[in-house]
């Protein structure tokens, strides 16, 4: 990874972090918020990954986590979002649109997501497909509308039982 503040090429998260903190007298959570576009090291697949790659880590010196996100959670939808290009779980862009961009969640789904994704069917869907919740924190239901369908007559089913 290359130092964005002297173009220092450094070889490890290590390396990185002693010469921020002696070269540049600054902390490293500093220094990814300065620079979005820096790099780190991700400890279990070794990949040299953007830091918006990795979840927050308010309690660590560095601020992020030591693993990318697709080793924390391999085979977990991901997606990117459209703004600040930052990874989230796919369920938690809208929130992060809202609380970081100030944007609503009728105009996120709107203008910036194409679709929803059903963890039932696990398919990503247009917002046709699901029912529109009255709540303006959740502003379309969790399933799609097959699949809504599906889980209400299996709760009828169990009530009879």
């Amino acid at each position: 990874m290359v130092c964005k503040i002297c173009g220092k090429e450094l070889v490890s998260n290590h390396h990185f972090q002693s010469h921020i903190l002696s070269d540049h007298q600054v902390a490293p959570a500093d220094y990814f918020k300065s620079y979005p576009d820096a790099t780190k090291y991700c400890s279990r697949c070794r990949r040299e990954l953007l830091i918006g790659e990795f979840y927050l880590d308010r309690n660590g010196l560095i601020g992020y986590r030591s693993q990318c996100i697709d080793c924390m959670r391999p085979g977990m939808r991901k997606d990117k979002c459209p703004l600040c290009h930052r990874v989230f779980r796919q369920s938690a862009i809208v929130k992060h649109l809202a609380d970081v961009h100030g944007i609503l969640p009728i105009v996120s789904y709107q203008i910036f997501l194409k679709g929803k994704y059903c963890p039932r069917c696990k398919a990503v869907k247009p917002l046709d497909e699901f029912y529109r919740l009255k709540d303006d924190t959740r502003v379309y239901s969790s399933y799609c509308r097959n699949c809504n369908c599906e889980r209400q007559k299996k709760a009828g089913q169990k009530g009879r039982m």
